[in-house]
C-alpha cells in the first residue's frame, strides 16, 4: 500500500517543481516585456523635454534678438553673438545631457528584464534538476520497502 504513496508523492513532488520553474519564467518574460514598454516611454519622455529644452532656448535667443533690436543696438555684433551663442550651446548641451540620462535610464531597465530572464531560466533548469531528484529518490526508496505480498487467493 505504500508503493502507490511513493510513488504519486514523487511524481506530485517533480510536477510541482516543474511547475514552479516554468511559472518564475513567465513571471520573468512578462515583467521584462514591462520593463521594455517603461523603459520606451522613459526615452520618448527625455526625447520631449529635450525638445522643449531646445525650443526654450530658442525663445530665449530670440527675446536677446528683440530686445537688443528693440533698444537701437544691432543684433549682430559681437557682444549679442556671443550672448545668443552661449544660450544656444546651453540649450544644446542640456538637451543631450536630457536625452543621454533617458536612454542611459531605459537601457538600465532593458538590462534589468533581461537579467531577470536569465535568472528565471536558471532557476527553470533547477527545478527540473530537483525533479529529477525526487524522483530518483523515490526509486531509492522503492529499493529499501519491502516488496508487497500478493494477495491470498479468494477460495
Amino acid at each position: 500500500m505504500a508503493w502507490p504513496l511513493l510513488v504519486a508523492s514523487a511524481v506530485l513532488s517533480a510536477a510541482g517543481s516543474i511547475t514552479a520553474g516554468e511559472a518564475a519564467e513567465d513571471a520573468a518574460k512578462k515583467n521584462q516585456i514591462r520593463l521594455i514598454k517603461q523603459a520606451k516611454g522613459v526615452r520618448a519622455g527625455s526625447h520631449r523635454r529635450a525638445y522643449e529644452m531646445r525650443k526654450a532656448g530658442d525663445q530665449a535667443a530670440g527675446r536677446v534678438h528683440s530686445l537688443v533690436a528693440a533698444q537701437g543696438g544691432v543684433t549682430d555684433d559681437a557682444g549679442t553673438t556671443n550672448i545668443v551663442g552661449d544660450i544656444y550651446g546651453q540649450s544644446l548641451f542640456n538637451a543631450m545631457s536630457e536625452i543621454w540620462q533617458g536612454d542611459d535610464q531605459a537601457q538600465q531597465l532593458i538590462e534589468t528584464g533581461a537579467i531577470q530572464v536569465d535568472e528565471a531560466k536558471g532557476m527553470k533548469k533547477a527545478a527540473y534538476l530537483q525533479a529529477a531528484g525526487s524522483i530518483m529518490s523515490a526509486a531509492s526508496s522503492f529499493r529499501k520497502a519491502p516488496a508487497p505480498k500478493a494477495p491470498a487467493p479468494i477460495s
